[in-house]
């Protein structure tokens, strides 16, 4: 049984990663996304429900975007010398994170497939 809210969506690229209490900082690589969370590979483990600053960076043509979230950590697993951590977004909204909801639609429409009328 799938209990995801929204579809995963592949989203490969830099993750800023600050522990809530202490305040100290890592980075790790975002796996995908949704509009419920984020999975991500770190090399540090951390507790189940441990709360978490992320700041996802979004690279365009252009430069780079960034946008921070709150989340809480609901699984963790160990993947050569790695972790791969599941991470539940905390208060997202179209309005306070508007970046992830674009990237999100952006993404799903190129995936879906074209109709062809004629």
């Amino acid at each position: 049984m799938n209990r995801r809210e929204g579809h995963r969506i592949s989203l490969l690229g830099k993750i800023a990663i600050k522990v809530i209490n202490p305040e100290d900082s890592l980075n790790g690589y975002a796996i995908n996304i949704s509009s419920g969370g984020v999975s991500l590979y770190s090399d540090r483990a951390f507790d189940i429900n441990t709360e978490l600053l992320l700041t996802i960076f979004f690279k365009y043509d252009v430069g780079e975007e960034r946008e921070d979230v709150f989340g809480v950590v609901r699984w963790i697993k160990p993947v050569d010398g790695l972790f791969a951590v599941g991470v539940q977004f905390k208060g997202i909204s179209q309005e306070t994170h508007p970046m992830i909801f674009t990237y999100l639609d952006v993404t799903m429409n190129l995936s879906r497939p074209r109709s062809s009328v004629g």
